[in-house]
């Protein structure tokens, strides 16, 4: 993956995963997961519904 995205000019290897804080909340409009339990993870981190409706699976958010 990290090959073909420089290929076609999108750099990621310098990207690194970290812990999914409550502030994520806050700064991003999209939360995308890559499984069902990093979702009910997530979710149960929501503290209202606009929140929990940020939370998408990644496949599905790419095809919106």
């Amino acid at each position: 993956m990290i090959e073909i995205s420089e290929r076609h000019g999108t750099p990621l290897a310098f990207l690194r995963a970290r812990p999914f804080s409550t502030n994520d909340f806050k700064h991003f409009d999209h939360i995308f997961v890559m499984d069902e339990n990093n979702y009910n993870d997530v979710l149960s981190l929501a503290k209202d519904e606009q929140e929990a409706n940020k939370v998408k699976f990644i496949l599905n958010g790419l095809l919106e």
